[in-house]
Parts: structure tokens; sequence; C-alpha cells
């Protein structure tokens, strides 16, 4: 079992100028306390289970790069990138600049975006669910292409790519997680469908229960922490702070 920490909440006392310093102190005692990997959500405003729209929402490719620089081992990803958020060639080259920079570390994760108040309030078309599938079809191709060694043009339905070039290509050679924003299980047999190397595959969750396996990492994390894990359990979100196993499976294999 590998254990991910998600930061979803930004907002600490002292203000916005204390998120360099809080975060990276986060990143040092996560990766001290053993965690595996460390995520941030792909939003531009706040979701409403954690706080208000206008609470603190650094963006996600930018926070992850910072992460990388003040850690060394731990995994790094997004929980999971908005398929309509960026053009899927710009996607595809952040996450490979952040797995390059960060010595092969990242893991990329996206699904059809759900979040139409963020969308919206800053310009970002949000068409219907099954073209956002569409799209996220269209970019799971155009990841597999561009992390191969054929540079050649891509024509899907919603995108055309003249020359699909990636390069520096990916250090990772580890599997790589899947998911939509919304847990649907039709992303996660998407994800399967284009499992071409380990760079991406379906994500397998885990059937146990996970309290007493948060309850271990949560202790083990404040324990290092001191102020900074009180900090932690105050805001932590609602949800679960944990991210299950990724295994590689068979190809062919569906969940």
């Amino acid at each position: 079992m590998k254990i991910g920490l998600q930061v979803p909440n930004f907002t600490w006392p002292g203000g916005p100028a204390q998120i360099p310093g809080k975060l990276a102190e986060i990143a040092r005692v996560a990766e001290s306390a053993g965690f595996y990997s460390l995520w941030v959500m792909d939003h531009f405003f706040q979701i409403s289970m954690v706080g208000p729209p206008e609470a603190e929402m650094p963006e996600c490719y930018t926070a992850l790069g910072f992460l990388a620089a003040h850690t060394t081992r731990v995994k790094l990803g997004a929980m999971v990138t908005g398929v309509v958020y960026r053009y899927p060639g710009i996607l595809v080259k952040s996450v490979t600049t952040l797995d390059v920079l960060s010595g092969g570390r990242a893991y990329f994760g996206i699904g059809a975006a759900w979040n139409e108040q963020e969308a919206k309030g800053l310009g970002v078309p949000f068409p219907p669910i099954a073209v956002r599938f569409e799209l996220l079809e269209e970019a799971l191709q155009i990841t597999k292409q561009m992390w191969s060694a054929d540079n050649g043009v891509y024509r899907g339905k919603h995108n055309y790519l003249e020359q699909t070039l990636c390069s520096p290509q990916p250090l990772s050679r580890q599997s790589q997680r899947c998911d939509s924003g919304h847990g649907h299980g039709l992303p996660d047999r998407r994800c399967s469908l284009h499992w071409c190397s380990p760079r991406m595959s379906q994500q397998h969750r885990p059937s146990v229960s996970m309290d007493a396996i948060m309850t271990d990492a949560i202790q083990a994390f404040t324990a290092c922490a001191g102020p900074v894990g009180s900090c932690f359990r105050r805001h932590r979100s609602p949800g679960p702070a944990i991210v299950g196993t990724t295994q590689r499976p068979h190809p062919g294999k569906s969940s």
C-alpha cells in the first residue's frame, strides 16, 4: 500500500504571504514522514467542500514545480487535471516538464472536469459532459502519441496537432494516475484501453477499509510536523487525504 497526501487548502494565518513557507514545510514534513506521493488539485477557484471560491488556490502545475524544488523523493501529481483547462499538447508538455525537472517523479492525473463555475468564471469553454468525455478520449490519445517516437500529425474530432513533438521525453517509467473528477468508472476504462506504456495505466482502488491506514498516516505526519501538523488538522478537507495504490495492470485487463 502506497499512501499519498493531498493539500486542498491554502488559507493559512497571515494570508497569501505565508503560502510559500507553509507549503514548503508541509512538503518537507510529508516526505520525512514517509508519504509516497504529494498532490494538489487542478482548480482555479477553491471548491465548495473545502471553502468559498474566493479562498486562495494556486495554479496547479506552478505549485507542483515549487513542490518539486522542495522535495527529493516524493512523487508529485494533480488530482486531477480538467481536460478543458489546457490544450492537450500544452498539458502534456507541462506534465513532461514537471517529470523531467523533478527527476522522474510526476504522476499524470486527468479527468473530464466538473467545476463549471470556475471554467465560466475565467472564460474557459465548458461543453456538455458527452463532449468533455470525447475531449478526454482525445487527450489520452494525444498523450500516448506524444510520449512515443511518433511525432506526426494527430487528427481528432476536436483536436488537430500538426507535429506531436515532445522533447525531452518523460524520465518516469512508473504507472500514472488517470481518473475522473467525479470518480466515474468511464475514464478509468478509457485509461485501460490506452494502456501502452508504464507511464499510463488504470487505477486500482483498494477494497479494504482505509480508516486504520489514514489514522497511521495522519499520526505520522502530525508527529513530525509540530505547528504545521496542527494547522493540517484544522484545515484538512472533509474528504480523504489519501490516494490508494496505483498498480500496473496486465495489458488488456479491465476494471
